[in-house]
């Protein structure tokens, strides 16, 4: 029996990037050609290392790098993908369960749900945001969760005090976390895992397993060289014949996004251990199956793995920066601050609230994650009822999710990210504080005014010119609209008579009640009903077409004001804007059909055509043809909007068809445009021609 076994530990994450009101993420110009990072990073790196690349023999078949990982996924990230690649969303689970064949055990591990800083959370957010995460886990992984990745790495002993209490067995550090009786310990001294005692539950243990650190922070330096990586790992064993546990960890994202190729460089590693046979791969929970703790260690209190100050990267200017000559980072700081205060005002709130018609408001908010996760009106109203002690009126059940998105929205404003990058005016604190407003806005229908909060903003300084706290009041104000810019969409696909064949998701579902026409305005009477809180409102809505453009005004207003409103001035609406208000592909989609101009006749055209398709391959293809056979067909795509989403909907067309030649033709035309990493999909679907797919990775 082998007794050197080697762990890689990816950690998969992305930050909630949706837009809280409308649910869809925005598009994030750094992540161009794509719209946003999710996208982005998919393609790069999530999607290939789905690819069936390593051979394994004891199931005499070829298997992905996730079967042979130790991982977790963000369920911020796996709900997304879940959403939009189903397909992939499936074979991360099943990657689980194929390591389970192999190694005795899963592979995948759960994580705190929206990865907040955990020493910094209370012990109540503690324990909400581990249990969220770990009975996230259980619904999609169709298994307990034997282990909880901390985000960041940050560590307390009131939060494996947490852990223990949630029920996991094993938790994972870097090495210079642990404190043995010699001191801090070494990367020389992670070969074994220990356990911590809990105090607070005596007799109870968690499992820790250190990670090399040398050897995790080597890895994008240095994996691209197969044979000199793998004797720094083989070497880094000691000579003891005792069984012994080497693993690394690092970001995921490590292994195709932030380095390029870095999915093949990892299966080239997987690969060449696999067939040396001198070191056995494995998983942690495997090798605790195998080989238990036998030493007692403690932790160092409030210390992480990207962050040498402790925890000053996500309450200080501690000094750590991405970007050298970018030297204030007070902002982090004052936005803890910020947070806090939310934290503290809104969870009050919420039990002052909720307290008159639940049977146990914290064990209610402690199960809200399967909200979150569903978003069918119909589970959420199921929801809310089963936990009221009395049948619910519908004032009080809208209030009751109302007061539960709140505290949500809190949750989520208090994410890592808002502090992990060098400067307030990032997408990610940005979001953070969009966050923040949304759940100020449920306290607000609470009757609670918390909007003075923001004033502890005040003092933040950016190191972008003219990036201040009047921006960021700005861009809040801003996005408070989003109700408005949905419903101005909605009616503008109406009008103009534009769709799309693929889902768009959306926080509102909007329903046109009455509609009339007088000369060049149409007037509408629109029901709208959020998903999230039930809450149903109704809107009178006039769009007047103009030399190519749309005049829309809109207010709030009951249907029996419909006649009278038609007679009502501008200014007497809560908006009024041109299609300059439409953000993003609505935006562009609304220029092109109002436009007379031949190229804009040509992207309509497309469009429309593709609507009526749907998913009839044969006439997608006819559509298809309108952009291969223009005189600039990559141009023309670009400059239409969701092009991204339309290749990846003939993509998967093409995947199912029979037709060769076509399916040739469309997988051509990706492979030579912007979104060519987008293949992975097509290879992942079919299974053919693995071998070019692999050699088009390695340009």
């Amino acid at each position: 029996m082998k007794n050197k076994f080697f762990c890689v530990h990816a950690h998969f994450y992305q930050p909630p990037r949706q837009n809280p009101w409308t649910l869809v993420c925005r598009q994030e110009i750094p992540a161009f050609p794509y719209r946003d990072f999710n996208r982005k990073i998919t393609d790069e790196c999530y999607g290939p290392l789905s690819l069936p690349k390593i051979k394994n023999s004891l199931l005499d078949q070829y298997v992905s790098a996730y079967s042979h990982l130790s991982f977790n996924f963000g369920p911020t990230l796996l709900s997304w993908i879940e959403d939009h690649y189903p397909r992939l969303f499936t074979a991360i689970i099943e990657a689980d369960m194929i390591s389970k064949k192999i190694y005795g055990e899963g592979s995948a591990i759960a994580q705190a749900y929206n990865h907040r800083i955990l020493p910094h959370c209370s012990h109540k957010d503690k324990i909400l945001q581990i249990r969220w995460g770990m009975e996230y886990f259980e619904k999609k992984f169709k298994r307990k969760a034997k282990a909880l990745w901390l985000p960041e790495s940050a560590v307390d002993c009131e939060t494996l005090e947490a852990i223990i209490a949630c029920g996991a067995e094993f938790a994972v550090l870097e090495s210079s976390q642990g404190i043995s009786k010699e001191g801090i310990l070494k990367d020389s001294q992670s070969l074994e895992p220990y356990y911590f005692a809990s105090s607070e539950n005596p007799g109870k243990k968690l499992a820790l397993f250190f990670y090399n650190k040398e050897l995790s922070h080597k890895i994008t330096s240095e994996i691209s060289d197969t044979e000199k990586y793998y004797l720094r790992i083989y070497s880094s064993f000691s000579a003891d014949k005792d069984p012994q546990i080497l693993s690394i960890a690092s970001d995921g994202e490590n292994y195709g996004h932030h380095l390029k190729n870095g999915d093949i460089y990892l299966a080239s590693l997987l690969d060449k251990i696999i067939k040396d046979k001198k070191i056995a791969l494995t998983n942690y929970a495997s090798y605790l199956k195998l080989f238990k703790p036998q030493k007692e260690i403690k932790i160092a209190d409030n210390t992480s793995w990207s962050c040498p100050h402790g925890l000053g990267r996500w309450e200080k200017n501690c000094g750590c920066r991405i970007n050298p000559s970018f030297k204030k980072q007070e902002w982090r700081e004052i936005l803890k601050k910020f947070t806090d205060s939310l934290l503290k005002e809104t969870e009050n709130l919420y039990y002052e609230e909720t307290k008159k018609v639940l049977k146990d408001p914290q064990e209610a908010l402690m199960s809200y994650w399967q909200c979150i996760d569903e978003r069918r009106p119909s589970f959420i109203l199921s929801f809310v009822k089963d936990k009221g002690f009395k049948p619910l009126s519908p004032k009080e059940v809208r209030k009751t999710l109302s007061a539960l998105e709140m505290a949500k929205n809190a949750q989520f404003a208090a994410t890592s990210c808002a502090w992990f990058f060098d400067d307030i005016s990032s997408i990610e604190p940005i979001n953070s504080l969009k966050f923040a407003m949304r759940s100020v806005e449920h306290a607000a229908f609470l009757g609670k005014d918390l909007t003075g909060l923001f004033e502890i903003l005040k003092p933040v300084r950016s190191n972008v010119k003219n990036f201040d706290f009047e921006k960021i009041a700005e861009i809040l104000k801003e996005e408070q609209k989003s109700v408005y810019r949905a419903l101005f969409a909605f009616i503008s696909k109406a009008l103009l008579g534009f769709d799309v064949p693929f889902e768009t998701h959306c926080g509102y579902g909007f329903r046109i009640l009455i509609q009339k026409k007088e000369e060049n305005t149409v007037f509408f009477q629109v029901s709208s009903g959020e998903i999230t809180t039930l809450i149903k409102k109704e809107f009178f809505a006039k769009v007047k077409r103009i030399n190519g453009n749309l005049i829309f005004s809109a207010k709030e207003s009951p249907f029996s004001d419909f006649e009278k409103n038609i007679a009502q001035k501008e200014e007497n609406f809560e908006i009024c804007a041109d299609i300059s208000f439409l953000r993003d592909e609505d935006k562009s989609m609304a220029e092109i059909f109002l436009s007379e101009k031949e190229e804009d006749r040509k992207r309509a055209k497309f469009i429309s055509a593709c609507a009526n398709a749907g998913w009839d391959f044969e006439k997608a293809f006819k559509a298809f043809e309108i952009i291969e056979k223009d005189e600039k067909p990559y141009g023309l795509l670009e400059s239409i909007p969701f092009s991204y989403d339309y290749l990846k909907h003939f993509l998967n067309l093409a995947a199912a068809s029979k037709n060769r030649e076509q399916k040739e033709r469309i997988k051509k035309f990706i492979l030579n445009s912007h979104f060519s990493k987008m293949i992975w999909k097509y290879v992942f679907i079919t299974g053919d021609n693995y071998d070019n797919e692999k050699s088009i990775s390695k340009k």
